[in-house]
């Protein structure tokens, strides 16, 4: 994935808000794997790049809470890149997820919020979407509409504390 297509998750994320949220209320940033990425950048997040450089993005202060679904945090391991993350974040990953493995979530805990990682042993990075990508079929062993109406309740409640 480039920088120009990761600064088009923030960017449209961005815009949605500016569109059609109020601004008198707070906003819960999700988002799924890349998602993730530009809701983390949204909440004040610095990314770097892979030749070390700082990726320029805007924080949108409205955001209050985070919801990362298997969120790719490679991009946040320079110091300092998440000291800025206030929002009490809560964070679902499966523990079969090879994309972004449940380990390299452990990063997050370097922000000042108040960071719950939520590990499910038998899912993996895509078992998170309702419709699965063309090709791919649930992880083994995982009741795929289980986990996600258990996850759904999860998010509920996460967003509600």
């Amino acid at each position: 994935m480039t920088t120009e297509q990761l600064l088009d998750r923030v960017h449209g994320m961005a815009s949605a808000l500016s569109k059609y949220a109020r601004t008198d209320l707070p906003v819960v940033a999700a988002g799924h794997s890349v998602g993730g990425w530009a809701a983390l950048c949204l909440a004040g997040a610095h990314p770097w790049d892979r030749d070390g450089q700082p990726i320029p993005v805007h924080a949108e202060e409205r955001v209050t809470r985070l919801v990362l679904l298997a969120p790719t945090v490679g991009w946040f391991q320079a110091p300092g890149a998440l000291a800025e993350v206030t929002a009490p974040t809560d964070v679902f990953v499966g523990a079969k997820d090879s994309i972004t493995p449940a380990s390299t979530l452990e990063i997050l805990r370097s922000a000042p919020a108040r960071v719950n990682i939520h590990t499910e042993e038998n899912a993996g990075h895509f078992d998170f979407m309702t419709d699965l990508p063309p090709g791919m079929t649930p992880t083994s062993g995982l009741d795929h509409v289980t986990f996600l109406h258990k996850l759904a309740s999860q998010i509920a409640v996460a967003i509600q504390q």
